[in-house]
């Protein structure tokens, strides 16, 4: 999995785990809809804001999503084996 698709399983897990609608999402980062829908389906690398959002806001692993090195959050190998 390269870069492009953690990020697009991160924000569709989130999407799904938070019941969130792209437009609160791109609302969230200052961003347009449609760009949440492009990442959400791994064609385009997110921006500085998206990441740390992804880190800060919702506790992805940073190093997961640059390196793939580790786990996207606590618990998800148990959870996704």
């Amino acid at each position: 999995m390269d870069e492009k698709e953690r990020i697009a399983w991160a924000i569709n897990y989130l999407k799904k785990e938070h019941r969130l609608k792209d437009q609160e999402l791109a609302k969230k980062w200052g961003i347009d809809k449609n760009t949440v829908a492009a990442y959400r389906r791994a064609k385009g690398i997110a921006k500085g804001n998206v990441l740390a959002s992804l880190a800060k806001d919702f506790g992805i692993n940073g190093e997961w999503i640059i390196t793939g090195k580790g786990e996207p959050f606590p618990g998800a190998r148990d959870k996704f084996p």
